[in-house]
């Protein structure tokens, strides 16, 4: 079977510096503003972690189609999501 992979890499120094598997294929993620949290559209689902850590903070499942846009406002308040359905 095929591994799904989030893995944060610098850039500078060329090197990885964390990953994390995936239930399934990302469609989209996004970095909160201040940088705490990044959110990922998965089918049918989006799942905030802890940037630092990789630790779960949220999990949302009520679509059935993938994700395909996620933004945070400016304060990491609201997080909008658009879907393919």
């Amino acid at each position: 079977g095929q591994e799904n992979m989030l893995a944060i890499w610098d850039i500078k120094s060329r090197r990885q510096m964390k990953f994390a598997r995936l239930d399934c294929p990302a469609d989209c993620l996004e970095f909160s503003p201040n940088g705490a949290f990044l959110a990922i559209g998965l089918k049918g689902q989006v799942t905030v972690l802890d940037a630092t850590s990789f630790a779960i903070k949220s999990v949302r499942r009520d679509r059935k189609l993938a994700i395909s846009e996620i933004k945070f406002n400016k304060d990491t308040t609201i997080l909008a999501v658009g879907g393919h359905d």
